[in-house]
């Protein structure tokens, strides 16, 4: 699609001057989205990671505990 197919020439001034505000308000909200989705990807990835250390530390201290508990067995 050609910038010459979204304004008729036919038209006022003033209502290919609308017809551009109404794409560029798209293209902004477009832009503004994918900027979101960004940011959300983004933090999940972070909170991820977040767990995975949670989770590594726990299983540490679970190994020490069971260690611990193998020798007070014995």
């Amino acid at each position: 699609m050609t910038s010459a197919s979204l304004i008729n020439p036919a038209d006022s001034i003033d209502r290919q001057n609308e017809k551009l505000l109404t794409i560029s308000a798209a293209l902004i909200r477009r832009v503004e989205q994918m900027n979101n989705d960004s940011d959300a990807a983004y933090a999940q990835f972070q909170r991820a990671v977040l767990l995975e250390d949670t989770v590594r530390a726990r299983t540490r201290e679970l190994e020490q505990s069971l260690a611990l508990l193998n020798q007070s067995n014995t």
